[in-house]
């Protein structure tokens, strides 16, 4: 692993670093902090989750903001190689780089390949860059919920870009699309059969559209890919959308790419949009996490666990459906809360 990044630092050093020393380390953007307070976020075990509270308690309110990008793209279009080539244009700029990447876990071993470290080579070697890989855990969308708080760690270890590689299979991206400032879909050149797929999907949600691998043979099928978006979007309801072309591979283009988002981030702020939309945001995961955790509650609660054993029982054996299970657990819980 010293290998892929010199900064790593082995579990058992992970493992004995203590909750101050993380507070410390993340105020101070080590990397070691860093990494151990997100694998607290994504423990199971309440003990792990508890901690996490304590430290960010600690910390107090970040005042540091991050711009985060999501990209997302079928398989195949080079997400992870997109992210090494801009995100090392980055760090050369002295800018601090933090990639949280989410990589497909097996349904049938529940196992994941966590390789995006070995995909992207230049910024794995960059003391300003943070490469932190993530299994899916089966989550749809490509992205799982404590990503969301592996942002706000990153942000307290005060990097300025924070770029979120989904998985990209074709299931619901509103996770993502409800975590990232900039909403970043990643096309290849050629394929047309793709529009109709993403018609109803991420033209809304989409804000930048790059058409990557601009490079060799396929450049003119680039270029032409990127005139038919264009031609697509001018037609489309609601804001014009921005489309560039890129090549991971020679890193063409990244001027007028970074002009691009330059652009869209200062009109956007103008609008008064940037931070409505991360108001939204944060109601979004606020709604969510306070349904986590009744779920919680209903599971584990011994009054409430018991009833939903034996709800269960009936609908398993076809006594009820599933809507009269709810129904039945509803009324209850309004009971015991009189």
């Amino acid at each position: 692993m010293e290998s892929i990044n010199p900064n790593y630092k082995s579990k058992k050093q992970a493992l004995t670093i203590s909750k101050d020393d993380i507070v410390k380390g993340l105020k101070n953007g080590d990397m070691l902090s860093l990494s151990k307070a997100i694998s607290l976020s994504e423990s199971q075990i309440q003990e792990d989750q508890d901690l996490l509270i304590d430290i960010i308690e600690s910390i107090g309110q970040v005042q540091h903001r991050s711009i985060t990008i999501g990209i997302t793209g079928p398989p195949g279009v080079g997400k992870s190689s997109f992210i090494d080539a801009y995100g090392y244009h980055l760090v050369k700029k002295g800018y601090k780089v933090a990639v949280l990447a989410i990589d497909p876990t097996s349904s049938i071993t529940n196992g994941s390949i966590l390789g995006d470290k070995t995909r992207m080579e230049k910024l794995s070697f960059h003391n300003n860059a943070f490469i932190r890989p993530s299994p899916s855990s089966l989550h749809l969308g490509g992205v799982i919920p404590s990503t969301w708080t592996a942002i706000k760690l990153c942000e307290i270890a005060n990097y300025d870009f924070i770029f979120i590689e989904s998985v990209g299979v074709g299931q619901s991206e509103i996770a993502l699309h409800k975590m990232v400032d900039i909403y970043t879909v990643l096309l290849l050149p050629g394929s047309g059969d793709e529009l109709q797929g993403i018609k109803k999907g991420l033209i809304e949600m989409g804000d930048l559209f790059i058409v990557n691998k601009c490079d060799g043979a396929q450049k003119e099928l680039a270029i032409q890919k990127k005139k038919m978006l264009a031609q697509v979007f001018h037609n489309a309801p609601n804001k014009i959308k921005s489309v560039f072309t890129y090549s991971s591979l020679l890193q063409e283009n990244t001027i007028n790419l970074e002009k691009g988002i330059n652009k869209y981030i200062e009109e956007e702020k103008k609008s008064g949009e940037w931070e409505n939309r991360r108001k939204q945001q944060l109601n979004f995961w606020f709604e969510n996490e306070i349904m986590n955790q009744i779920q919680k509650l209903s599971k584990h609660h011994p009054i409430f666990a018991a009833q939903l054993e034996a709800l269960k029982k009936k609908t398993l054996t076809n006594e009820i459906l599933p809507l009269q299970a709810g129904k039945i657990f509803y009324l209850s819980l309004l009971e015991k809360l009189k």
